[in-house]
């Protein structure tokens, strides 16, 4: 029987009997089973680093997930505020406008109105000096009349 057949499990009959599985297993151990052993370690010890490695790619993954929709939350969030202030913003800038132009026009119609008010209290001044010049003289010939009798 040659080596080869031996470790490949490949029996041959040698003086009218046959080899017995086990016993190519015992030859197999024999020859490989210490590195049969160690091999079989670190495939172990592999796996198990592979099936952590899996694991934390799997929890990473979700972290990952979480922290996108965190970020797209705080970015519908901000939006919505940056929306807000900015209407909140062109609102007042146009209530500003539409109070400018009021107090304008406000102005301008207070000072017509002082200016209508100016004029006539001027003419009136005008006219109540005419009757006090007309009142003095009335007086005075009143006066004259009065003193001549």
């Amino acid at each position: 029987m040659a080596a080869s057949d031996v470790i490949s499990g490949n029996g041959t009959q040698s003086n009218g009997g046959a080899m017995k599985n086990q016993e190519i297993d015992a030859v197999r151990n024999l020859l490989f089973g210490q590195q049969s052993e160690q091999i079989n370690r670190r495939m172990e010890f592999l796996e198990n680093k592979l099936r952590e490695l899996q694991d934390e790619n799997t929890q990473l993954r979700r972290l990952l997930e979480i922290e996108l929709t965190a970020r797209e939350q705080a970015d519908a969030s901000l939006n919505t505020q940056v929306q807000a202030n900015t209407q909140s913003i062109e609102q007042n800038h146009a209530t500003g406008e539409k109070l400018s132009r009021q107090l304008s026009d406000e102005v301008k119609t207070r000072k017509a109105a002082v200016k209508e008010i100016t004029d006539y209290l001027s003419s009136n001044r005008d006219q109540q000096e005419k009757m006090l010049d007309i009142i003095r003289g009335a007086l005075a010939g009143y006066s004259q009349y009065g003193s001549k009798e």
